[in-house]
């Protein structure tokens, strides 16, 4: 499904967040997004610990920024972030 965040109604955005953070919670999701740099990127990853290996999991609280997301990347096993307004599109595997 195509989406581009910044096009919707601010509730229609809350919306969108809350989807995909609940497919990322159930498992494995593919999103895409624009780099910093301008490029687009593909990252496969989820929020869900059982995916993550213990050695990974996040020690301590840090205070959440609500237009970043943290998704523990399957492919670099390494957490990496995108930014809510450069996602462009997603799908669950």
């Amino acid at each position: 499904m195509a989406v581009v965040f910044e096009n919707r109604t601010l509730v229609e955005q809350d919306q969108f967040r809350d989807e995909v953070r609940r497919a990322l919670a159930q498992g494995e999701v593919e999103v895409t997004f624009t780099k910093a740099d301008g490029s687009s990127r593909v990252l496969r990853g989820t929020t869900n610990l059982g995916w993550v290996p213990a050695s990974q999991h996040p020690r301590g609280l840090k205070e959440p920024n609500p237009m970043v997301q943290p998704v523990f990347d399957l492919e670099k096993m390494e957490w990496r972030s995108f930014r809510w307004d450069r996602v462009s599109d997603y799908r669950t595997l």
